[in-house]
This record gives structure tokens, C-alpha cells and sequence, in this order.
């Protein structure tokens, strides 16, 4: 997992709407939803979520991975 930060910029953070993202699995397959096994790639990398929500997110991201 990579973590990006989060942009504090209303403005900025709209851009997650309009981004393309795609779920892929281990062999890189588009998928059609999360799941534990999948990664989620995106064009923004930004979350859409309060810098706390955000950090509760990466920990447990962090926490189902190991």
C-alpha cells in the first residue's frame, strides 16, 4: 500500500470525483470490486475524507494486509 497525502484544498479534493480508477488483482485483471487481494489504482490518489478519517483508513488498510 502507498499512501498519498491528502490535499486540504476543497477545490482539490473534487478531483477524486472526475478521476478514473480501476480495482486490479494480483495479476493485474480489472476487477469489479474491492477486495482484500485487489489494489485499487487511480489517476488522483487523493482520499475524500477529513485528515482524521483518512489516517483511521490507512490503519486499517495497514491491519488487513498483515
Amino acid at each position: 500500500m502507498i499512501a498519498k497525502s491528502i490535499n486540504k484544498n476543497p477545490a482539490a479534493s473534487k478531483q477524486l470525483n472526475i478521476a478514473e480508477y480501476v480495482f486490479l488483482d494480483a495479476v493485474h485483471r480489472p476487477q469489479i470490486q474491492a477486495t482484500p487481494a485487489n489494489s485499487l489504482f487511480n489517476r488522483s490518489g487523493l482520499a475524500q475524507a477529513p485528515l482524521d478519517d483518512w489516517l483511521s483508513m490507512l490503519e486499517t488498510a495497514q491491519t488487513a494486509r498483515c
